[in-house]
């Protein structure tokens, strides 16, 4: 598989930012909500499980922008299990912290 996407450095790193920004307007959105720090790992989870079904509903719908927002969604309960796991660092590698 080429990681890259469309083959280029510059491609990979403009849509990287260009999903960041989505990344960030969906926190921004939710900033009101309680965070994600006390979670378990299995609540969390489900609710990215939850997103995902919402990004599949994006993507049948057939509107590319919601299918941006919904993938930052899923994104974004990514970046909070990492998160989380960086915090609890369960396994007690530190040479890679």
């Amino acid at each position: 598989m080429d990681v890259t996407g469309r083959g280029n450095r510059e491609d990979w790193w403009n849509a990287l930012y260009r999903f960041i920004g989505d990344m960030s307007d969906k926190l921004e959105a939710n900033s009101h909500k309680p965070g994600w720090a006390s979670l378990t790992f299995q609540e969390l989870l489900k609710r990215m499980k939850a997103e995902v079904n919402e990004l599949e509903r994006a993507i049948s719908s057939g509107n590319m922008r919601e299918v941006m927002l919904e993938a930052a969604d899923v994104a974004n309960f990514a970046m909070f299990i990492a998160d989380v796991a960086w915090a609890d660092n369960k396994w007690g590698d530190t040479a890679n912290v």
